[in-house]
């Protein structure tokens, strides 16, 4: 249980996530995305875009080379490199196109559509009255940061 405080207001959310909380989540994403379909086109567009971005890579570079600097990068992120400068230049080079910005989008609002309904679900105790659907988007991702700096169920 993790308890936080966000404009003087109190609440309690658990940090575990059980298999029937799992289902609630992906309940409450299909309502957050409008619907089942609206959910599953979301999905599938992050998967395509995701698809486009390493297919331009793949037909920038070639597939070997570009190969390497994934996999270079993904070395430099697991060691925590990530400011380092070779991350830095590899991470351009593989990323600033349009095809990354229309994926980095679709995925952003997958992961908002996901938090949304992590952070309803997982709540145990909140201010009375108080109901999520009614909250301003700045405002349910600041109740996210919060959790997100005590290092709980929206790491980053």
């Amino acid at each position: 249980m993790i308890e936080i405080k966000y404009k003087d207001q109190d609440f309690k959310f658990r940090t575990e996530e059980t298999i029937s909380d799992r289902m609630k989540i992906e309940s409450e994403a299909v309502k957050l995305a409008g619907g089942y379909l609206q959910l599953a086109d979301l999905k599938t567009a992050v998967e395509q875009g995701l698809n486009r971005l390493i297919e331009t890579n793949k037909n920038r570079f070639g597939v070997e080379d570009y190969l390497k600097k994934n996999t270079r990068l993904r070395e430099l992120h697991e060691q925590q490199e990530t400011q380092s400068e070779e991350y830095q230049n590899i991470f351009k080079n593989l990323n600033d196109n349009p095809n990354f910005y229309s994926y980095l989008n679709l995925l952003n609002e997958k992961d908002s559509v996901y938090s949304y309904a992590r952070l309803f679900v997982l709540c145990n105790q909140k201010p009375d009255g108080y109901n999520f659907y009614d909250q301003s988007e700045e405002d349910l991702k600041g109740i996210i940061s919060q959790l997100e700096l005590q290092k709980v169920f929206f790491r980053r």
